[in-house]
């Protein structure tokens, strides 16, 4: 819209420049101008045009790369784009030492064969979800370790349940382990009963079933800090706090601290409630989130049942 505005204001400052092709032109800079002044209803634009001779096609991708960093900046897929056209006039050597640090990549080999894999490997659903930062680089680089069907169906998913960025990198992070773990394809996971009632569940909105979702695939990833967790809120619910004060357990015992809220109006009572909590028995009983996930399993003696 800004674009738009400027070309209605102005007109186009910096005319697009075009390649003339046997019977055709190709664009080398100017596609957002050329669609811009299209929507606007323009019939004709000026443009540069240089003849197929006079300029090679590692020029053109010169022109074009070196005008959109003045203006712009790459998301993942472009830059991984970017790569791959580049590497067809120079070797990865050369690209390493001439152009990551322009695309704001470090000089690794590694790094560069990463983005030329996001660029051949992925899906057009996968990159697009990169390309609007829905997906993570690190994100990338797990769905390149499993087939492109599964990838896709945990793309698809993700997007349909609106994760956020981190939501989404724990959730494919989580599925693709409990692949590995129990050597079943990506699809039979997420089509374990309590996974599939929590997606077909409509008195859920779609946080609740995101939340849910991650509750669960960490649940069955980790049963011993589930197994933990419900034995520390069932000591917790034990206490019978006064409604007004709620302790809550770390996420999935990420953080090494409770967390107490105490509803009040005055001074005098918070101090009746904070003596009430004082006073509660087994209060004491409440130990650290790791010393319950390190909790041993007691030892049964030989004639008990």
């Amino acid at each position: 819209q800004q674009l738009k505005g400027s070309i209605k204001e102005v007109g186009i400052v910096n005319p697009p420049i075009l390649r003339s092709e046997n019977d055709h032109f190709r664009i080398i800079t100017g596609l957002r101008r050329i669609m811009a002044s299209r929507d606007l209803g323009f019939e004709k634009i000026w443009c540069r045009i240089l003849r197929a001779e006079d300029l090679a096609p590692k020029d053109a991708l010169m022109i074009a790369l070196h005008e959109n960093l003045a203006s712009r900046q790459f998301n993942i897929v472009e830059k991984a784009l970017i790569l791959k056209h580049l590497s067809q006039h120079y070797s990865a050597e050369k690209i390493c030492n001439n152009f990551m640090k322009i695309l704001g990549l470090a000089k690794r080999i590694e790094l560069y064969h990463l983005y030329r894999d996001i660029e051949q490997k992925l899906s057009v659903c996968v990159k697009e979800s990169l390309a609007r930062g829905a997906l993570q680089l690190k994100t990338a680089t797990l769905l390149l370790t499993i087939n492109q069907k599964d990838a896709d169906i945990l793309v698809y998913l993700g997007n349909k349940l609106k994760l956020n960025i981190n939501q989404f990198h724990e959730f494919i992070d989580i599925t693709i382990d409990l692949s590995h773990m129990h050597e079943e394809p990506v699809q039979k996971i997420l089509l374990r009963p309590e996974i599939v009632e929590i997606i077909d569940n409509d008195k859920m909105n779609i946080p609740q079933k995101s939340h849910k979702l991650l509750e669960v695939l960490r649940e069955i990833r980790y049963p011993t800090v589930a197994q933990a967790q419900r034995r520390m809120r069932q000591r917790i619910e034990s206490l019978h706090l006064p409604d007004a004060v709620r302790l809550t357990l770390p996420s999935f015992l990420e953080s090494s601290e409770y967390k107490l809220e105490v509803l009040f109006q005055d001074g005098k009572q918070l101090q009746r409630l904070l003596k009430d909590i004082l006073k509660k028995p087994g209060l004491e009983s409440i130990r650290s989130p790791l010393a319950e996930v390190m909790k041993p399993e007691p030892i049964r003696e030989p004639n008990e049942i």
